[in-house]
């Protein structure tokens, strides 16, 4: 509960963390204050209580905020001298002096001839959509201003907005002609360029463009993006690919956030980061330091600033305006806080004064004075008074700015609604026709709905046609939160849509299955039927494809267009063509225009990647360990698909202790023998110590014994039995107590199930396995009534689907390891009609997404399987996971519990590996051990003790659409157990040795 809790307000405190604060270890004080707000009491509640001073060891205060900046002036050092980047991250809460910092620190930037190019992100009612595109026109800006002339320049003032200056300028940067495209289409939105160029493109192009201009920028640089707990998604993925180029020159990229909302662990826990990260939490001022802020020129009774001290709690913003307000106040009437004071201020000021400041606070952050003059009626007022009562800055001639955004926020507080109101409908009026975000924005907070449903519709659409699709989606979701009566098939159909041209299908047939519901006309229905048979169709699900194709097929009225006409026919002939088999890729179906939007929808199958400069010279190998041929071929080739993009994304980002990383696949053949051999092999003849692979308990305890001899590390990434600790295994499966105890508990308490049918593979993980679910069974007073096994590879179960029959279990639970046993007796079980009342829930704890592909859908629907990982989940970085997946391997790919597993052992290793700076099989094992990483899954934290993975669980049901549809997630991570606590761990050893002579001293494969 804790740990979600901090989730939802931004904090994201780690189970480590957690752990160090409940057994009364040092935490960090921004940790301190987390735990704080979440459990809404002071810090000093926190604190545990001194001893008498006489005990007291010696406790080291924080760093002073002149040491912080010193600190972080050496790092502008250190990158203007090794001209190597860095990455400086200040964070504190509102109020701190975040920009104060900030500003001290470009200042020393400016003095060391850095080039400073300063974004804030500003609120959320005037906050940037895109950061690339003002950064790439800050470069030319400035590059263009440092010359007179061009050498082949037409005019003797360089201008931007000049199409002639800006090919001069291309040629002069040996620009590309992607780039030359991108750097046009960005200085003229009207060009016809920008209708050859979809949003990926541009997007990627972009990102090259900036690149090539630090590159050529001979001076160092620093990028400072401000506030960026307000930065969309769009934004995040912009500075996650900066500041992971930024090692490549002398670039200092410097970011600041709130507390609440911080983006840190969704911009670089799921990442690994090669570019040095300085972290400035900011606490609050001590009392010497705030006392500094005091000028000479400030005339106080020392009651007094010891008092507007002491209330404002170390907060410098709260604390500069008590003494630059200018009311000196006594002991009785001092304000208590930054919200009342801004109160008393304003009952101070002009009337004229109080309506301007109420007016601009409604725009945002930043304004221009012509605005608020034109849009609220307001003439002839020069808001000189409000600069000097501090509530303002003055940017420019007419250009404002708030002195901070809480000021601001303060005072729109203090504004009624019914102004508010009033106010919002003259900004809305104003930007109708100039910006479409302004505008939906203004009518939402004046409580016109239904005209702001409307706007953000056409809003959506628009963005769609310019291919920015996130931000379509952003906008679509802001219609549904919406209060009252709204066009939900409307809306459901656009989001349909936009998730399907961003290649997320299961989510998008989500949404067209409500837009289905909502939809009254035939025009419309026959619209999604065709959409969902689209979708179907590329995704090689043709049953369904088959299914809604029909069914549009009924809608047809014969006034149809002969568009729609060809599409069907289109639809009816790849359908013949294909069958179930993933193997017949002969055609191939992409996706084409939907009707409703007169635009192309460009094929995302390849999406352009950013070139990176980055070269290795040193190589460090590891071992992919896996069954390319054999029965367990299918259950891993995607386990290796997994670790190559993640070994990909590292040596994209910069490699590892300067060398890339180098991977060699060994097939096991399926055979627990070979994989011993090959292991071997890895190890002794070529030298390698890190393996990442086995998947059958059987093949990892063959492999165990080796790379223990040997002191090698073995990565193993998937779910097994557990009984088992050995140093030299990291294992980032779940265990039993995760991936198959909860499956017991979660029937019991919803199903009333009562009696049980084991069916398996014959080698340790399901004997195993089945034992201790017997034991969690029995604890429940339930009955085993049937125990099977079969050799891997089986596809005979006529015998057991008797005994099923004769045992008639309200539960049968699958260990099947191969895909072709499993489909075998899924096929049987489905023709004997056994379970036509669905009064047998069948479970699975070995097929995943992955594998139901591979299955009939009539004949795995209403399965239930139990992993950490399934596809369909909304945790924010497993879109990108599934996207790049699907980019590099296709559309038809689908993502398992084990192949996450397997991509975030990779990332967990690697960050081991920067941990430690070595590749040391030995010193790796020790780093790992209470390592984090917020994989596609979520969290994934290495226990200290066992070296298993504390992961959330999830139960999943096959749908109709042959999709996993998670019906029940664990709160919270749970802690890994090898040894159930059902039997003690020399009990279960004794157990594990007995069940050795089953397959005479073997592991059963």
């Amino acid at each position: 509960m804790f740990s979600s809790k901090s989730q939802q307000m931004g904090c994201y405190l780690s189970i480590s963390t957690l752990k160090r604060a409940e057994s009364s270890n040092k935490i960090y004080f921004r940790t301190a204050q987390d735990i704080a707000s979440i459990l809404k009491v002071s810090l000093d509640d926190l604190q545990i209580k001194e001893s008498p001073p006489s005990e007291q060891s010696h406790h080291k205060n924080p760093l002073s905020r002149s040491e912080q900046l010193h600190r972080a002036c050496t790092t502008l050092a250190r990158v203007n001298n090794e001209k190597k980047g860095s990455v400086i991250y200040i964070q504190g809460e509102a109020g701190i002096g975040k920009s104060s910092f900030i500003n001290n620190l470009t200042d020393y930037a400016q003095n060391a001839n850095f080039l400073n190019f300063r974004l804030p992100i500003y609120d959320n009612v005037t906050n940037r959509k895109t950061i690339l595109q003002d950064l790439i026109r800050q470069f030319i800006h400035h590059r263009l201003k440092t010359v007179t002339q061009h050498s082949r320049c037409h005019s003797h003032k360089s201008d931007s907005n000049n199409a002639e200056c800006l090919k001069c300028f291309a040629q002069e940067e040996n620009l590309s002609y992607e780039h030359k495209r991108a750097l046009l289409a960005l200085f003229d939105e009207s060009a016809s360029i920008l209708k050859t160029i979809n949003y990926h493109e541009r997007k990627s192009y972009e990102l090259e463009l900036l690149f090539v201009l630090i590159r050529n920028t001979q001076s160092p640089i620093c990028l400072i993006l401000e506030d960026i707990h307000w930065a969309s998604t769009d934004i995040i993925t912009t500075i996650q690919s900066l500041t992971h180029e930024a090692r490549n020159w002398p670039l200092v990229i410097i970011l600041s956030s709130r507390l609440i909302n911080n983006p840190i662990y969704e911009i670089w826990n799921n990442s690994v980061l090669n570019t040095p990260l300085e972290l400035f939490n900011l606490s609050p001022l001590n009392d010497d330091e705030l006392r500094s802020m005091i000028g000479a020129d400030k005339k106080f009774p020392k009651k007094v600033y010891e008092k507007y001290i002491k209330l404002s709690n170390g907060n410098p913003l709260f604390f500069q305006s008590l003494i630059d307000m200018k009311t000196i106040y006594n002991e009785s009437n001092i304000p208590q806080s930054l919200n009342s004071l801004i109160k008393q201020e304003l009952n101070r000021l002009s009337k004229d004064g109080v309506t301007f400041l109420s007016s601009a606070a409604i725009l945002g952050h930043e304004f221009e004075l012509e605005e608020v003059a034109e849009i609220f009626k307001i003439r002839g007022y020069t808001p000189q008074e409000l600069v000097n009562c501090n509530f303002l800055q003055q940017v420019k001639d007419k250009h404002f700015i708030f002195n901070h955004d809480l000021i601001r926020q303060g005072i729109y507080q203090h504004i009624t609604e019914e102004l508010k109101k009033e106010l919002h409908e003259l900004a809305s009026t104003f930007y109708k026709d100039k910006d479409q975000l302004k505008f939906t924005f203004h009518l939402r907070k004046a409580h016109q709905v239904e005209e702001a449903l409307s706007a953000i519709n056409d809003f959506a659409k628009n963005l769609y046609e310019k291919h920015d699709y996130c931000e379509a989606l952003n906008q679509v979701d802001v219609a549904l939160s919406l209060p009252g009566k709204k066009n939900l098939y409307s809306l459901y159909y656009l989001k349909g849509v936009l998730l399907k041209v961003l290649d997320l299908p299961a989510k998008a047939t989500q949404y067209l299955e409500k837009a289905l519901q909502e939809a009254e006309n035939k025009q419309d229905k026959l619209e999604i039927r065709l959409e969902l048979t689209e979708i179907y169709a590329v995704n090689q699900r043709l049953e369904l494809s088959e299914e809604h194709l029909e069914a549009a097929k009924k809608l047809l009225t014969g006034n149809e267009s002969a568009e729609v006409v060809n599409n069907i026919k289109k639809y009816q002939n790849y359908i013949k063509k294909c069958t179930f088999s993933l193997n017949n890729t002969h055609t191939k179906l992409q996706y084409q225009t939907s009707s409703v939007f007169k635009t192309s929808i460009q094929n995302l199958d390849s999406p352009h990647q950013p070139s990176t400069d980055c070269q290795l010279k040193k190589q460090h190998k590891i071992a992919l360990l896996h069954s390319v041929t054999g029965p367990l071929k299918e259950h891993e080739e995607g386990v290796i698909k997994s670790c190559i993009i993640a070994f990909e994304e590292i040596n994209k980002n910069g490699g590892l202790l300067d060398h890339s990383i180098e991977y060699e696949i060994y097939d096991g053949q399926s055979d627990e023998y070979i994989f011993r051999e090959q292991a071997e092999k890895i190890i002794n003849d070529h030298h390698i110590t890190s393996i990442f692979g086995c998947s059958t308990s059987s093949t990892r305890k063959q492999v165990k014994t080796v790379v223990e001899k040997r002191n090698s590390l073995l990565v193993y990434p998937y779910h097994y039995e557990g009984l088992e600790s050995s140093k030299n295994i990291i294992y980032t499966g779940p265990t039993s107590n995760l991936q198959a105890l909860p499956i017991i508990d979660w029937l019991m308490n919803t199903t009333n199930a009562d009696s049980f049918y084991f069916v398996g593979s014959d080698y340790v993980y399901p004997v195993v396995t089945n034992e201790i679910l017997k034991d969690a069974v029995h604890e429940y007073d339930g009955k085993i009534v049937g125990e099977d096994y079969r050799p891997i590879g089986s596809s005979d179960f006529e015998d057991i689907i008797e005994g099923i029959k004769q045992a008639n279990p309200s539960v049968i639970i699958l260990t099947l390891a191969s895909i072709e046993s499993n489909k075998a007796f899924l096929k049987t079980f489905h023709e004997s009609g056994i379970n036509k009342d669905g009064r047998i829930n069948l479970v699975s704890l070995v097929l995943s997404d992955r594998d139901i592909d591979h299955i009939p859908i009539t004949h795995c629907q209403g399965l239930y399987s139990i992993f950490s990982y399934f596809q369909n989940n909304d945790n924010y970085s497993n879109n990108d996971f599934i996207q790049k997946f699907k980019s590099k391997y296709g559309k038809n790919e689908r993502i398992s519990g084990y192949m996450e597993s397997a991509y975030v052992g990779v990332k967990l290793w690697a960050k081991a590996v920067q941990k430690c700076k070595t590749f040391s099989p030995e010193k790796i094992t020790e780093a790992i051990k209470g390592l984090t990483y917020y994989g596609p899954g979520g969290i994934a934290y290495v226990d200290e003790k066992n070296q298993h993975i504390w992961r959330h669980t999830h139960i999943a049901q096959v749908g109709n659409d042959g999709e996993f549809h998670v019906q029940w997630s664990s709160e919270q991570p749970i802690a890994p157990s090898p040894y159930p606590l059902s039997r003690s761990e020399n009990e279960w050893n004794i157990f594990l040795e007995k069940s050795k002579k089953r397959w005479e001293g073997s592991w059963g494969i």
